[in-house]
């Protein structure tokens, strides 16, 4: 096994810096459009902008693994005290080597020490105790348009006495550290800290080579229209064929507003990798868009965890993926990325 950690240059941590500086202003109405969809009633993305496409540049794997496999899933929180993530399709045999925990939350000024914790519980097969969870942050923008100061991504290593394979994982948000969790719908219901949704990212034995992702990316608010794009760099030199599976982590996406209607036409944005549209309406693979709230269940949706075999498009040798979200719909919604796993075989 071979794993290596990398840490961000400096001139990338200034990078983000001063792209979360200009999101911040735009959200503070350097756009003089009027507003479009409210996602809270009170605020809401600008019909238009001036913007270009949010370029987040170049980003690196935070970890990679050789002779191994990724699975992953991801489950809606917003206004829930608990919610659960499904992980299937381990084979049998496969040993789990690495587990990863990213979550998002919303908070008026700078969030506090509890909104690091997240309690995990494995359910099925088997029931385990309760195990507590801090995260570390690893990235942060504006709020995505339902009122407060920030979005905040946190990321915690998880192992493999709680990860044991397939199964059902509850995670359980501490109630005094968070606004409503009576499961409430989040329209008409805000009240801030406020935790949007979580995903799990499981590194297990295999015959694949995995990457991880979150910085500079994680955290980064954009507009559907401007849309997002990044470069990852993959670590795995040239090889003569290469099958490419992509993991997205993702806040906020939901179909419509209030969020009730499956048929509300605002979960229409486009993803393209390597300028192949890969979902959404331009696209032939996937016509539904991936920010979409799917993980949230049928009301409070407001998470993705989304999981797109993309091979053909990532080409033999290719050292990166080019990903660019929305940039190119009528669509005005506020969205947040959190993490992306890599799988190359």
């Amino acid at each position: 096994m071979s794993i290596l950690t990398q840490s961000l240059p400096l001139s990338a941590a200034i990078g983000r810096g001063a792209r979360w500086l200009g999101a911040c202003l735009l959200g503070a109405g350097l756009v003089t459009a009027a507003p479009a969809v409210a996602q809270d009633g009170t605020s809401a993305a600008p019909e238009t902008s001036t913007n270009a496409v949010y370029e987040v540049g170049w980003m690196r794997w935070i970890q990679y693994w050789t002779n191994s496999a990724l699975y992953s899933g991801g489950v809606g929180l917003r206004n829930r005290g608990h919610g659960a993530i499904e992980i299937s399709g381990i084979p049998a045999g496969a040993e789990v080597r690495n587990g990863y925990l990213y979550w998002n939350i919303i908070t008026s000024g700078e969030p506090g020490p509890g909104q690091r914790i997240l309690y995990i519980q494995r359910l099925y097969p088997d029931r385990s105790g309760f195990y507590r969870l801090t995260g570390t942050q690893v990235g942060q923008g504006a709020s995505p348009c339902w009122g407060g100061s920030y979005n905040t991504v946190y990321r915690t290593w998880v192992g493999s006495n709680i990860i044991t394979g397939n199964g059902t994982y509850g995670l359980t948000v501490p109630r005094w550290a968070f606004g409503h969790t009576d499961g409430s719908l989040p329209w008409g219901n805000v009240s801030h800290p406020s935790i949007n949704g979580a995903s799990l990212f499981v590194i297990t034995t295999g015959d694949r080579y995995v990457s991880i992702y979150d910085q500079p990316m994680a955290g980064q608010m954009f507009y559907s229209y401007d849309g997002l794009s990044v470069n990852a760099a993959s670590p795995w030199p040239a090889r003569d064929s290469y099958s490419t599976i992509l993991h997205f982590a993702q806040s906020d996406g939901q179909y419509g507003n209030p969020g009730l209607s499956l048929s509300t036409a605002v979960a229409s944005e486009n993803v393209q990798v390597n300028g192949t549209y890969i979902s959404g309406p331009m696209s032939t693979r996937r016509t539904d868009g991936d920010w979409n709230g799917d993980a949230g269940g049928s009301y409070a949706q407001l998470w993705d965890h989304v999981v797109h075999d993309v091979s053909g498009v990532v080409q033999s040798g290719d050292t990166y993926v080019a990903i660019q979200h929305g940039g190119d719909t009528g669509s005005s919604d506020c969205l947040v990325p959190v993490a992306l796993g890599m799988e190359r075989y």
